[in-house]
């Protein structure tokens, strides 16, 4: 990959050629002088944390880059750069302040030779060209921090949701389990109900049965109480007549009454008379 397309790579390289003998003889001192700017001066360079455990690999690829043999293999030298891990907490106006106060070093040392402004300019190429790698190989490795972090982000969202369905799953088949034993209580429950409604279909049956025969029973009284009435009505109908009868008789008896109760009263007078006549002629006598 070409980290250098705002200047053509073979002009570039034409270029940092003049700088050879400023790295070759001072290309430690501008590593040592980069980490510092960048991360510190630090103290140990055998510890992996420590600023100055980074020098030898900056001083190393600057002497890489100073002496590629094509613009290809100068443009290889650009596709990583060894300080991308440990410059990612750091903003790009920090990075290029730092190459800069590195570049106006170089501009220093190359002042103190022949060509000196031929020399700092193509120092400042090389310069540029590792800024431009460093900056490119860091965003390379924020984007993995970033994708590993949303991946982690991802999977312990994957995981809590995961713990979520399996305690919802868990929750429904702990009511599916009530559930079916709610369902097996009311299928005991219906059981029971239908032996219920079995048990008094039965004894509605004998009592439709017992209704009928008593219907019949009923039906037969029915038409001897009928011919009773029917018989009743008869008598009712002779007694009615001997009333009748009886009350005519009743009517010629009150007439005879009536007719031996004017003989009885004259009968009455006579005695009356005979009785005057006997005490008269017995005052007489």
């Amino acid at each position: 990959m070409n980290h250098t397309s705002a200047m053509p790579e073979n002009t570039i390289y034409a270029r940092i050629g003049d700088a050879k003998d400023l790295f070759a003889q001072h290309g430690e001192q501008l590593a040592e002088n980069l980490v510092s700017e960048l991360l510190g001066s630090g103290q140990n360079s055998a510890a992996p944390s420590d600023p100055k455990s980074h020098v030898a690999g900056v001083a190393a690829r600057f002497s890489a880059m100073i002496n590629a043999s094509s613009p290809a293999a100068f443009n290889d030298c650009l596709n990583d750069h060894v300080l991308a891990n440990a410059v990612t907490g750091l903003s790009t106006d920090q990075l290029v302040l730092a190459y800069h106060k590195v570049a106006t070093n170089c501009a220093t040392l190359a002042a103190r030779s022949k060509g000196g402004a031929s020399i700092a300019d193509a120092a400042r190429c090389l310069l540029m060209s590792d800024m431009g790698s460093l900056i490119s190989a860091r965003q390379n490795v924020l984007s993995e921090h970033r994708s590993a972090s949303e991946i982690q982000s991802m999977s312990e969202i994957i995981e809590r949701e995961t713990d979520n369905i399996i305690s919802e799953v868990g929750f429904q088949a702990g009511r599916t389990n009530d559930v079916a034993q709610a369902m097996e209580a009311d299928a005991s429950e219906l059981s029971q109900l239908v032996e219920r409604i079995t048990a008094t279909t039965e004894i509605a049956s004998s009592n439709v049965a017992t209704v009928a025969s008593a219907t019949e029973e009923l039906q037969a009284s029915s038409h001897e109480i009928a011919e009773r009435i029917h018989k009743t009505n008869d008598i009712a109908g002779q007694a009615v007549t001997r009333a009748q009868e009886t009350s005519n008789t009743m009517g010629s008896l009150s007439e005879t009454a009536t007719e031996i109760g004017k003989v009885v009263d004259i009968v009455k007078r006579i005695s009356d008379q005979t009785k005057m006549l006997a005490l008269n002629a017995t005052i007489e006598a």
